[in-house]
């Protein structure tokens, strides 16, 4: 109940630049997550290429 009063008091422009600002963090940490598996995936293909 603290947190839902919590919000009450924020003002709703402020909600909207906290969830933004979320979804901007999700995006970024998905992509810190898929870019080394991209780097493994190439690194795979060139072998394979090689061989």
């Amino acid at each position: 109940m603290v947190i839902l009063n919590y919000f009450e008091n924020i003002e709703k422009e402020n909600i909207w630049t906290i969830v933004i600002a979320l979804i901007v963090f999700v995006i970024f940490v998905q992509f810190v997550l898929i870019i080394p598996s991209l780097l493994n995936i190439r690194k795979r293909v060139n072998e394979k290429q090689k061989n």
